[in-house]
């Protein structure tokens, strides 16, 4: 059974400290919803020159999905993350991912937002 994907964000987009930006996306009836093939999440994130960490989180429908609710990132640091979405958080239909910047001293710059599932 083959990995199906969503795109949710294609292009860069900044989020300053302590506000956040919203996607929605939607999955098929038979999404695969727990267990070992449930969904990913996959994003690049960099933050910016020059700055001390940052701290940031990420949500599905308003259900935290990083280990310990939010991620730490240092000075010019860059990366993509994958993280296996929490049973049961996403649902056949309509669905939101949210990114939000805690802490730091600026804005933090994500793209390429995929949501990989499977259906049977």
């Amino acid at each position: 059974m083959p990995a199906q994907y969503r795109i949710v964000a294609d292009n860069d987009f900044n989020v300053p400290v302590g506000q956040n930006q919203l996607f929605q996306f939607n999955l098929p009836v038979q999404v695969i919803r727990n267990g070992p093939l449930r969904p990913i999440i996959s994003f690049a994130v960099k933050t910016n020159l020059n700055v001390g960490q940052m701290m940031f989180n990420v949500d599905i429908n308003g259900q935290p999905q990083l280990p310990g609710d939010n991620a730490l990132m240092g000075r010019d640091e860059k990366g993509v993350l994958w993280e296996v979405v929490n049973d049961d958080v996403v649902i056949p239909g309509n669905n939101s991912v949210r990114f939000r910047v805690v802490a730091g001293p600026v804005a933090m710059r994500f793209s390429d937002v995929v949501i990989w599932f499977q259906t049977p």
